[in-house]
């Protein structure tokens, strides 16, 4: 999954974040959990981070 969101907010940065406000979620922690994933992704290609860079981010605890 997380693969799928860093290519997304790579081709489409405000698609990933309407997704966040217009796909409805039956499960909130999963939703809350899907939504701050894209959020940071595409704050992360804002600041310029590498594909590399980003991984490492969501591999840490």
């Amino acid at each position: 999954m997380a693969e799928g969101l860093l290519a997304l907010s790579r081709r489409h940065p405000d698609g990933v974040l309407a997704s966040v406000f217009l796909l409805p979620f039956q499960d909130i922690g999963s939703a809350q959990s899907v939504h701050v994933a894209a959020v940071l992704a595409v704050l992360g290609r804002r600041l310029g981070l590498s594909d590399a860079e980003l991984r490492r981010c969501s591999a840490r605890r």
